[in-house]
Parts: structure tokens; sequence; C-alpha cells
């Protein structure tokens, strides 16, 4: 089993935002043990509906694409007179952008 990296999405960020480091570290513990039964939970019921693997693979990768979505930072100018902001040059080799649109079998059509 390979592990899933969860953590740098802003829609997962709850845990980012606790209190005290202390109340965050028991809040944070108790959050993923409730995320892994979730998600044990989720991949049983799949099995248990006869959800082919094919289709699982889908709908996780829609969400991994929903999740870089949340990612996109946008300028608050725009582009050539329109009025759609154009998203924020990537940073650190990561690519909100990129990985949302092959995820989700979009086309990328930002200006190179």
């Amino acid at each position: 089993n390979q592990a899933i990296k969860t953590t740098g999405f802003r829609y997962l960020s709850v845990l980012e935002n606790a209190e005290s480091s202390c109340k965050k570290d028991a809040f944070k513990a108790e959050i993923l043990s409730e995320d892994k039964n979730g998600f044990t939970e989720l991949v049983r019921a799949f099995e248990e509906l006869q959800v082919d693997q094919t289709t699982v693979y889908s709908i996780f990768k829609i969400l991994a694409g929903v999740l870089h979505l949340g990612n996109i930072e946008f300028n608050n100018k725009t582009h050539e007179g329109n009025d759609i902001a154009e998203p924020k040059a990537a940073a650190k080799g990561y690519d909100a952008v990129q990985y949302a649109t092959e995820l989700l079998g979009l086309s990328d059509t930002r200006s190179p």
C-alpha cells in the first residue's frame, strides 16, 4: 500500500486552524484516525456495492482534481481585457492548474 498524501490542500486545512499546539495535536490525531476508518469503510462500501475498480479509480481521480482546484490562486488583475482572472504562476515546482487539468481530463489553455 502506498501512502496517500493529504497535506497541502486548502480544502483539508481544518487541521492547521486548531487553536493551540496541544489541542492541535490531539485534534489532528483524532481526525486522522476518523479519516482512516472512514476511508476503510468507503472502500468496503464500494466492494459491497460491487463498484468496479475503474469507477472507484475515477471517483478518487475526480476528488484529487477538486482538491488541486482548491489550491489555485488567482491574480487580482484581468488578462487582455477579459473579466476572467489569470491563475498565479506556479510556485516551488507545484502547479495546481496542471495537476487539476490532468486529473480531470481537461485542457490547460494558459499562455506559455
